[in-house]
């Protein structure tokens, strides 16, 4: 905005800067200023690297309450299962899960139920992540013989009440191994996955952490397209008798119809 003021001798306009106009400018150049420094933070987080992150401590874990009947009399079984996470660093973690559990029955001339608190040491284990495709474990562990034990047992996880007939094969007394272990993944080809599982326990007859002296290893290969996964376990004793399990786990997404329940089929052999 301009004004003009005529000068004796020059009949020229002589532009003249208006106030306002100067203080809409000030106006506007702290407002760009405000804005830039409020977007500062956000633009420094998204330079922020993975290693700059600091992972806490995680206490969780699960409560299940299970009936069963057998022979016409009543079972309830109570589970609490807590699970710790502690991160030691970037690289390292250590992780542990108690199992309490009881089986109440009624006892004859006896009112309510009664029952025996079971304690047992899932794991405990100290896991280094080498990188992307291998982790090293030592400690206590859950024995990777097929993918019941370590994938579907929690009780906020499995669909049964009761365990597969198949479970305690190749897995110990405690489905669970005092050892070492290394296991990974890595991507074979464009959508397909490879998993393994190389394992070694020794024996301990300790209550509440007692494992058998075996070795073995699992792989399994997924394939992205079709959810169907596919593998192979191998155990084998002290004794030097070898077990061989096959298990096979297909998983099936959403299908196209009113339904969104997935389907999904597993089974062990």
């Amino acid at each position: 905005m301009y004004i003009t003021v005529p000068l004796h001798g020059d009949r020229r306009p002589l532009p003249t800067r208006n106030p306002l106009a100067g203080r809409l400018e000030r106006f506007w150049t702290m407002l760009l200023l405000l804005a830039g420094l409020c977007s500062a933070p956000r633009l420094l987080a998204q330079g922020l690297q993975v290693e700059d992150t600091k992972p806490v401590p995680l206490l969780t874990g699960s409560v299940g309450f299970i009936t069963t009947f057998d022979g016409g009399q009543t079972h309830l079984g109570p589970i609490v299962t807590p699970v710790v996470l502690v991160p030691l660093g970037q690289r390292w973690l250590f992780e542990t899960r108690i199992d309490l559990e009881s089986d109440l029955t009624q006892v004859p001339g006896e009112s309510g139920f009664h029952g025996k608190l079971e304690k047992n040491v899932d794991y405990a284990q100290l896991d280094f992540i080498v990188n992307r495709y291998m982790t090293v474990t030592a400690g206590r562990f859950l024995t990777p013989f097929n993918i019941y034990n370590e994938r579907l047992y929690p009780v906020w996880i499995r669909n049964l009440q009761t365990d597969p007939l198949i479970l305690p094969i190749g897995i110990g007394p405690s489905n669970a191994s005092n050892g070492a272990m290394v296991r990974g993944g890595f991507k074979a080809r464009p959508g397909m996955d490879v998993n393994y599982a190389v394992y070694f326990s020794a024996l301990t007859t300790t209550n509440y952490v007692d494992a058998a002296r075996f070795a073995g290893g699992r792989a399994g290969v997924f394939v992205r397209k079709t959810r169907l996964e596919f593998g192979g376990s191998f155990s084998t004793l002290a004794a030097g008798q070898p077990q061989q399990r096959v298990w096979v786990s297909r998983y099936l997404g959403t299908i196209p119809c009113s339904s969104r329940a997935a389907r999904r089929v597993r089974a062990l052999f």
